[in-house]
Parts: C-alpha cells; structure tokens; sequence
C-alpha cells in the first residue's frame, strides 16, 4: 500500500493535542449562556450550585473517525485497476491579439481581458488535447509549445501585456505564418488556430496565407474582440494613447478582416461583444471523425480512500448523536441576595 498524498498523515499529530484539551476541559465544570443571563437579568438573588460529574464519556467514535478521515485523504493506493484514458488527435493553437489597441476598454473589463478570459475558460475544460500559445504584434512570438500542462498555459496567458511587446501595431501575415510554421511540428491529424483580435491589421498582405491554411485543411475559429462604437487606449498608468497631432488615438473594431480569415479556412466568425463558451464553438467546428478521441486503458494502483473514509462518516454521525454535545449539570436556586 501507497500513499498518494502522504502528507495528509501529519493530521494524526492533531490527535494528542485534542486528547490534551478534552482532559482540561473535563475537570472543569462552567456556567452555560442561560445561565449568565440569569444572573444579569434576574431581579431575584441567584445562586448557582455545581454538580460536576465524575468524567465526561471519552470520545472514542471521534477520535476513530478523525483518524479514518486523515488515512482517507491521504488516498491510500494498492492492487490493480484499469484507468480510461482520453486522449485526443486534435492540436489547438491560440494566437492572442497583444497590440495596444486590445488595452481599449469598448469590452469589459478591456478587450485584452475578455480575450484572456475566454482563452482562459477554454484551456480550463480541455482533457487531453494539446494547446500552444503565440502572442503577436507586429511580430509573433511563441510563448508556450504544444502542451497538456494547463495551468502553465492559464498562467502565461494571464500575464501578456502589451508592454512586453517594443513593436506596436499588428500584423496578421506575422501571426498566420508563425502559425503554420507552429504546426508544421505537431504530427496530429487534425489542428486548429483560435483567434483573438480587434481585427486592427496594420501589415497587409496576409491573405495568400489563407490559401496554405486551406491546403492543410486548418480551421480558423476568429473571434472578435471589440464594438462598433470604438475606444480611446490608455496605458498602464490610466494616461491616454495620442497621435502625432496630440489627439486621443480611437481604435476601432474591425471585424471584415476576422471574418474573412474564418470563412477562407472554413472556419468560423463569432464576435465577443458578450461572453460566450469557446469549448462550444470549437465541438461544433470538430464534429468530422478526425476528431474523435481515442480511448486507451492502462494499467495502475487502485484508490482505496472509500475504504476509510465511508466509516468514517458513520462514526463521525455515531459520535455526533452519541458522544456531543455534554452538558454541565448546574441547579440554579433562586432566592434572596441577602444571605443574612
């Protein structure tokens, strides 16, 4: 027999502590709540008699079900059992818009956030598929490979800023060929790009991309960050973004340039102006066999924690109803404050 998380064991050490406190408490006898009020209230003299009792019942249906409870959690392993894995043939890639446009606040709480926040409820429900993660401005940058390690995937994503990124604007040729370098690696039958973007595009000539996207039969889900109405960006510090001319610098959404990228790769269009779930999307884009996931069975040290801790949830009820709560036996006499 193992112990999956040993370290729950040192729970154990509580147990003489509490025999300690049970005996101190034991050869006392105090005064209940009522009691006191009583004696605050009362117009009446009150003297409280003290019975006390030879010994309180020891708690050994507590004691038991406290151990059994720490073994239990502790998730003791032995003998043999099948785990069904899952496992799927499907590599997802996000490319997340970093640009400072994405700092403009027409989305809730800015369009930057509600992409991470989408990005990050997606990672979160995966089960086995493998995600990469590319950040890009001007340039794109690799910030995670292919990996089924989710909450470093979720804690490089929360942490992008655009202040990261010395090249301003946004260039969607950078991202797209990035891309297909990415995945010309994965070795996965099927793949697809997730994106996240106010649409701004500032290089141009990214549309002979497509084409090789199509080729490789790569889907393109877009996702549009942003409102038609437009915002004002401001930096880290609440100070506003301005042109050349010192004007308040507007970005606007442009979702021409996001919908063509879907369709062109048989893909997908949708525009975030409110929260939806990615996880839904994408199993309505991957319904084709491809991307079935593929079951396996191995081989591994079976859970016993049922073992403990069903008795222990008996014993715990048994010394609830049994053991706790005692009560003091206290006489309260009523009668003249004057003893003379």
């Amino acid at each position: 027999m193992i112990f999956r998380n040993p370290e729950y064991l040192l729970g154990l050490f509580c147990i003489p502590l509490f025999l300690f406190f049970f005996y101190r408490k034991n050869a006392q006898t105090k005064a209940t709540f009522i009691h006191l009020f009583k004696v605050l209230f009362s117009s009446k003299g009150i003297e409280i008699i003290k019975q006390e009792k030879a010994s309180n019942p020891f708690p050994w249906l507590f004691l038991a079900s406290t151990t059994l409870f720490f073994i239990a959690l502790s998730r003791p392993q032995w003998g043999k059992a099948e785990v069904e894995l899952l496992e799927s043939n499907t590599d997802y890639l996000i490319a997340l818009d970093v640009s400072k446009s994405m700092l403009a606040e027409d989305t809730v709480p800015s369009r930057l956030e509600r992409a991470k926040l989408l990005a990050t409820n997606f990672i979160s429900k995966l089960h086995g598929e493998r995600v990469g993660l590319i950040a890009f401005t001007k340039n794109a940058f690799i910030e995670a490979p292919l990996s089924t390690d989710y909450e470093l995937l979720e804690e490089i994503l929360s942490e992008l800023s655009p202040e990261d990124f010395p090249n301003g604007g946004t260039n969607f040729a950078a991202m797209l060929d990035e891309a297909l370098q990415f995945f010309s690696s994965s070795g996965r039958s099927q793949k697809m790009l997730i994106l996240l973007s106010d649409g701004e595009d500032h290089g141009g000539g990214w549309q002979q991309r497509l084409v090789d996207f199509k080729k490789e039969s790569i889907p393109i889900l877009s996702i549009g960050i942003g409102s038609s109405n437009g915002a004002v960006i401001r930096d880290s510090n609440g100070s506003l973004y301005k042109d050349y001319n010192g004007e308040p610098i507007v970005s606007i959404f442009n979702p021409a340039a996001l919908e063509l990228i879907a369709h062109s790769t048989n893909g997908l269009y949708i525009q975030a102006d409110k929260y939806f779930d990615i996880t839904t999307v994408v199993e309505s884009l991957a319904k084709n066999p491809g991307y079935a996931k593929r079951k396996e069975k191995l081989k591994t040290l079976a859970e016993k924690y049922v073992y403990f801790l069903l008795p222990a949830l008996l014993l715990a009820l048994a010394s609830f109803l049994f053991e706790f709560p005692v009560y003091e036996n206290l006489e309260i006499k009523m009668g003249s404050k004057d003893k003379s």
